[in-house]
């Protein structure tokens, strides 16, 4: 299915579902929608992702604990679906070999609804896909968590914000989001840095990020 004139990235999309948009904006993406068949699929999408749970996973992550860096922003489309239904993988026994946070550091995974996780800086994605960030932080933290997308420089946060998150290792913020398309990815775990800082200019502190390219 092919759409008629200019494709609406699925980042607007997403924005639309989530009522960041304003009247003006809107009104031109409805417009669109009206005509083409395509993007009002990929809406469809989206807004189906808010009904599906993603499957419990059978075992945390390993989450190799990354320096704080400032990221390499790279264009992005992304859907996002918020979603409620999560179970907290079980703490790992040090003697086992898991992730462990150290002093400060923060680090984070992204695991697709398969259990193949991105744990390194960089990584890869398919077409549809939907994943988790599975956090590593230091046990007693206390911060606002969030989850920072960019498409040519605009931000899009496709999870809620989070300030109950129980630090410790593998822990797994609340919803999921989808990436779609064959643009290089760009995922920031925040953590204390307002949404309209993030909109302004990519994190320079208190993130980590990951720059996922699509799979061949």
């Amino acid at each position: 299915m092919s759409c008629t004139g200019t494709p609406i990235s699925w980042l607007r999309l997403e924005r639309l579902h989530a009522g960041e948009v304003d009247d003006a904006e809107r009104a031109e993406i409805e417009a669109h929608l009206a005509s083409c068949a395509a993007c009002k699929a990929c809406l469809a999408k989206i807004e189906g992702d808010d009904a599906v749970a993603l499957p419990p996973l059978a075992k945390p992550a390993k989450v190799h604990v990354l320096r704080r860096a400032a990221p390499a922003i790279a264009a992005l489309a992304v859907a996002a679906g918020v979603l409620l239904l999560v179970r907290r993988p079980p703490e790992e026994d040090p003697a086992a070999g898991g992730a462990r946070a150290k002093g400060s550091d923060v680090s984070f995974a992204l695991v697709r609804d398969d259990e193949q996780a991105v744990d390194g800086s960089a990584g890869t994605y398919r077409d549809g896909d939907r994943f988790k960030a599975i956090v590593t932080c230091p046990p007693g933290m206390n911060a606002t968590w969030d989850l920072v997308v960019y498409e040519r420089g605009e931000a899009g946060f496709p999870l809620a914000v989070q300030r109950d998150l129980s630090c410790g290792n593998a822990v797994p913020m609340r919803g999921a989001f989808r990436t779609t398309g064959r643009e290089p990815l760009t995922v920031c775990l925040t953590w204390n840095v307002d949404r309209d800082s993030l909109r302004r200019a990519p994190p320079e502190a208190s993130a980590s990020c990951k720059v996922l390219a699509p799979a061949p």
